[in-house]
């Protein structure tokens, strides 16, 4: 597993075969033009490094606690690696920016510092866009399909069943919901303990939820609402809807055709397993044709 270790003077960093050490003093440098603390900005800058690293790491132990087929170490060092090329290129880029309060006001250089200080904007939003990126990057490798705990995409081989589960539990709290209510209004002239017992009886639930059920909410009203109701039973006709387009699509046979484009031969494969339509090309097509196809929903797969 990665390891990394904040001390007073320095951050240690250990992810798989990588090592790296950086000390205040290796890198205060960079802002000594720009502060008459330039350690303070350098023992800031450590810390957050080591907050994004440890978030990232963090993150793939929770994405193999879920399931996913993960090589946390590899993955780890990966991203270590180039985090911290990406940001020593935003310290490095801060290191050739200037302060007049530092440097003093004689000829002071305004406009070539101007365009300094955007780059050194730029290298600092590539630090936010590389961890947003990567994290992408991982949740698709983990799992290629889509998170458990998010929606069913098309080209899971198991969305026809994920989709029926979600709809039996969809049912299943509808019919909890009513019976829920029905405890509710049947016992209204009783106590609220028990009004809760009934609820827990009838439903299945602990009493620790049926007591927050029959809670009052600012309108005084106790249980579920109807629109509670109505939007789950939307849900549900979304769903089976969602289950009978899926359904439909996997009876259909997958086609694959050939077809003379002003771009050369290109085969169009409609590809039902991986649920797109793939249009495969000899070669790498010209930046116009990728640029028409990118404007049309296409992406480029230099994969395939």
């Amino acid at each position: 597993m990665p390891t990394f270790t904040l001390g007073d003077d320095r951050l240690s960093i250990q992810a798989g075969s990588y090592s790296d050490q950086i000390t205040i003093s290796q890198i205060a440098r960079n802002w000594d033009a720009l502060s008459h603390y330039p350690e303070r900005h350098a023992a800031a800058a450590l810390h957050d490094l080591n907050a994004r690293l440890t978030a990232f790491a963090a993150h793939l132990d929770e994405l193999q606690a879920m399931g996913g087929s993960l090589d946390v170490e590899a993955e780890a060092e990966q991203f270590t690696r180039r985090h911290i090329e990406v940001t020593r290129a935003w310290w490095q880029a801060e290191s050739r920016c200037m302060s007049s309060f530092i440097v003093g006001p004689a000829n002071f250089p305004t406009r070539r510092n101007e365009k300094r200080q955007a780059t050194a904007h730029k290298r600092m939003g590539e630090i936010g866009a590389h961890v947003a990126a990567a994290r992408k990057a991982v949740e698709r490798r983990a799992f290629p399909h889509g998170r458990p705990d998010g929606p069913v995409r098309g080209s899971n081989p198991d969305a026809a069943d994920l989709l029926r589960q979600k709809i039996e539990e969809r049912e299943s709290r509808q019919a909890a919901m009513k019976m829920a209510n029905k405890a509710i209004h049947k016992n209204r002239q009783e106590s609220e303990e028990t009004m809760a017992q009934a609820v827990a009886e009838a439903t299945g639930w602990s009493l620790q939820v049926a007591r927050a059920v029959i809670a009052p909410n600012a309108f005084a009203k106790r249980g579920f609402e109807a629109f509670e109701l109505s939007n789950n039973n939307a849900e549900i006709r979304r769903l089976r809807s969602r289950l009978d387009g899926i359904e439909a699509k996997q009876q259909e046979p997958g086609r694959d055709t050939e077809e003379d484009t002003a771009a050369g031969p290109v085969r169009v494969v409609e590809n039902v397993e991986a649920d797109r339509i793939q249009l495969k090309f000899d070669g790498k097509p010209e930046e116009a044709v990728r640029r028409t196809l990118k404007g049309l929903g296409f992406r480029w797969s230099p994969s395939h």
